[in-house]
This record gives structure tokens, C-alpha cells and sequence, in this order.
């Protein structure tokens, strides 16, 4: 299959990294810095460009202003594309392994006839993955919201398929669900399905026996996580030190620890950037909590051993585009991103047993704007932070649903700020 990436960024990049690289022919961007230029050792041509040679690849969007683009194919009168965001986490994580490849592989023969349910970039992928092994007698399962140019380049491309109205009992041996959708498999009855979007359970990688001992660990408790929103109070932190209150510290606390004696009880990172920074390295803020949770984005941070209180997770980078993310029920095994790393800390806080979350610090200021730079509580000589507001509003009120459904309080202790998908509580009244 050939395609065409629109996102000469960190996204493509990502993409890139799953593909074959002769079945992608260009990179498109809307920058006229990097128009003409190489990227990845591509050719990055502009949406003009493509548009005259749209039926001969897919477009796949791989940048985060995924629905704007969409928006815009649609207005140009291109239909034939795909979205960096139908793919699994795998496919959108910054640290590219080949482990669901492998895992996806090791379950798959060449004798069974499947049925791949998922017209995305992984759908196709996968079906490559089958012809890799010696299958060549499986079918991508084609749905109507499939536009005629995709469907006729797939048929060019030596894909065979089958539409949902011809998929029976007989001809297929196992249907794969390759989609986002969670209920896939009830689709199509009689038929053996297996789900191969998310794998984060079985993957045995991304296992980690240690925080595993820690659940329910806090059965009942209160917490609180403090992140670092300008509001935040050096003399809040010292409260919480004295009234030894558990807490979650993320990504810059450290810049804090000079200003009080209050040091988080637990530590959470989840970017590459964060673990791999100067100022990781200096502050050491994982050191002086009793466990730093980090995931396992860092490549080159967990190259070289680590101490025993520095506990390796995997988060599972499914960006939810217009629709909630996902809320892991086993932080052992995974974590879904939300655009923020207290959505990370609200799941631990939930498999650890606390009952009740309070949020310190957390002024949501990137609310203004999707893309919109904002700032912290210590001093910056130019804002680099940006927000994912979309994203994150999303993140926040599925945290609310799913503790609403489980008898867990998520209350809003921050002085000020925009979140208001929390319940509002003073801080000062907690004690």
C-alpha cells in the first residue's frame, strides 16, 4: 500500500517508524519552511501538490489538529484518507518497538482464513503482517463508510476483500478486530473474533510484577495529587507535609523542593523529554519519593539500570480524538494518555485503592485554546508547555464518569484556575 503522511513532525515521525519505508512516497506539510525539503528521507510536498495525485496514495493525518484537516480534505472534495489516530498505541507512542508486530504475529497462521475488520493504516498493516507468515488467503472486511478511492486502491494494491454484508459463517475461520471500537466484536455473530486494536493486557513487555504489590495498597485513603499550575502554594505544600498527607508529585515539582520541606510521597513522569532533561538529572525528583511511577516512553532513561523505587509502566498513547479515552482498571499492565499527566495520576490513584482524589495546582490555563502555550508556578524564561485542551477536557470528565461509577470522589482543592469537571472544595477547609 502507499501512502502519503500529512505531518512532517513528531506524529509522522511515530507513523514512519511502523511502516515500510518504500510504501510511503511523500510527507505533506503546510509549513513553507519545510516544503521542498527531506524529512525522514522523504520528500515533503504541500496539500496543493497532493491533491493533483490524491488517487494514486492514501493520506494518512499524523498531526494533532487531526479534525481541522479532516475538515479541509472534505472541503477540497478528498475523501481518500485516514487517521494516524484509528491506530492502536503502538502506532502513535514515541519510543517505535516491534512488540504488538510480534505479538500480533505470534497469534496469526498461515492456514486460517481471517477476516480483518478495521480500515485503517493498522487494519492494512496487519493484513501485510499475515502475507509476511505465508497467508495469502485473508480478506480486509469493508464497511460503507469506506470512500470508492480508497476501496479501488486497495483492490490495486492486491488486497482482497469483503464487504460486511458477505461476511458469514464458513468462508472466514476468525474474524481480527483491528478498530477502536470496543463493542467490534458483536458484529458478527458465529464467528470467532479477536480483539488486536488493544493488547496492553497480554503483552507480557509491559507487565511489571513490582506495581502490581501495590494495589489496594491505599484501600479507602485519601490523596492528593499536586501538579504545577501558577496557583500553586509553598505554603500549601508545607501543610501537606505537616499533616503528612499522601501525595502524587509530577513532571517540574522538583522546582519546588527548594522552597519547602515537602516532598511528594509518590512521583509521576510520563514523557521522554522529562526523563531524558538536564533538569531530571539534577533535581533527581524520582529519588525522593518512597516510588516514582515513569513510563515507558524513555528509551534511552531506561537503557542504563535504575533504582528499586523507580517503577517502569507502559502508557498506552491512544490520542483520543473527539472521543473520551480510555481508563485503565490494571496500572500494572498500562495506562492511557490523556493529554495530561494528572489523568495518569488519577488511574494510579484508583488501582492503589484511594477513595478520595483531591487536585492541587491543576489550573487547566491551556483552556483557552487548543495549541495555546501556558505556564507553571516557577519562573520560565519563555513558555514551552502546550496544551492539548481537547484532549485533555475529555480526559477530565472520563475521570469523573468512571469514578462516579465507582463510588470514588475526584474533588478540585486548586486555588482558582479553569477545571471545572470537578466538584469545588477549598483547600484550606480540608483541614
Amino acid at each position: 500500500m502507499r501512502y502519503v503522511i500529512w505531518g512532517a513532525g513528531l506524529r509522522g515521525r511515530r507513523l514512519f517508524g511502523h511502516l515500510k519505508e518504500e510504501d510511503v512516497a511523500a510527507f505533506v506539510d503546510k509549513s513553507s519552511d519545510k516544503i521542498g525539503s527531506s524529512f525522514c528521507g522523504k520528500k515533503v510536498i504541500s496539500l496543493d501538490e497532493y491533491a493533483k495525485h490524491c488517487n494514486e496514495a492514501i493520506l494518512v493525518i499524523a498531526h494533532t489538529f487531526e479534525e481541522n484537516a479532516a475538515k479541509e480534505l472534505e472541503s477540497l472534495g478528498i475523501k481518500n484518507y485516514m487517521r494516524l489516530s484509528d491506530c492502536p498505541g503502538e502506532f502513535q507512542e514515541e519510543n517505535t518497538r516491534p512488540l504488538l508486530k510480534n505479538y500480533v504475529k505470534s497469534l496469526l497462521n498461515s492456514w486460517d482464513t481471517y477476516g480483518i475488520r478495521g480500515c485503517t493504516v493498522y487494519g492494512l498493516e496487519v493484513y501485510s503482517w499475515l502475507s509476511e507468515i505465508g497467508n495469502t488467503h485473508s480478506y480486509m472486511i469493508i464497511d460503507n463508510s469506506v470512500p470508492p478511492e480508497t476501496v479501488k486502491l486497495i483492490k490495486e494494491s492486491g488486497y482482497s476483500i469483503l464487504t460486511e454484508d458477505h461476511v458469514c459463517e464458513g468462508k472466514l475461520g476468525r474474524i481480527l478486530n483491528c478498530t477502536y471500537e470496543e463493542q467490534a466484536e458483536n458484529l458478527f455473530e458465529g464467528i470467532q473474533q479477536s480483539n488486536l486494536y488493544d493488547c496492553s493486557d497480554v503483552i507480557e513487555e509491559y507487565y511489571n510484577s513490582e506495581i502490581e504489590k501495590l494495589k489496594n495498597s491505599h484501600k479507602g485513603q485519601a490523596c492528593v495529587i499536586v501538579a504545577t499550575g501558577p496557583s500553586l502554594k509553598m505554603e500549601d505544600l508545607n501543610t501537606l507535609a505537616e499533616r503528612q498527607i499522601t501525595t502524587f508529585g509530577v513532571n517540574m515539582i522538583g522546582y519546588a523542593y527548594a522552597s519547602t520541606k515537602w516532598r511528594p510521597t509518590y512521583f509521576v513522569g510520563e514523557d521522554r523529554a522529562l526523563m531524558e532533561s538536564e533538569y531530571f538529572s539534577k533535581i533527581k525528583p524520582a529519588k525522593e519519593s518512597k516510588y516514582a511511577f515513569l513510563a515507558d516512553t524513555g528509551k534511552t532513561f531506561w537503557e542504563n539500570e535504575q533504582p528499586p523505587n523507580i517503577l517502569k509502566f507502559h502508557l498506552c498513547d491512544e490520542w483520543a480524538f473527539g472521543r473520551y479515552p480510555k481508563f485503565s482498571e490494571d496500572f500494572s499492565r498500562k495506562s492511557y494518555v490523556g493529554g495530561t499527566v494528572v489523568y495518569t495520576c488519577i488511574q494510579l490513584a484508583v488501582y492503589m485503592g484511594f477513595q478520595k482524589i483531591y487536585l492541587l495546582g491543576v489550573d487547566f490555563t491551556g483552556a483557552k485554546e487548543h495549541g495555546s502555550k501556558y505556564s507553571h508556578f516557577y519562573a520560565e524564561k519563555e513558555l514551552t508547555s502546550v496544551s492539548y485542551t481537547d484532549q485533555v477536557s475529555l480526559a477530565y470528565e472520563k475521570a469523573k464518569k468512571y469514578a462516579d461509577e465507582h463510588g470514588i470522589n475526584i474533588y478540585n482543592a486548586t486555588r482558582g484556575g479553569k477545571l471545572e469537571a470537578f466538584e469545588r472544595v477549598g483547600f484550606d477547609s480540608l483541614f
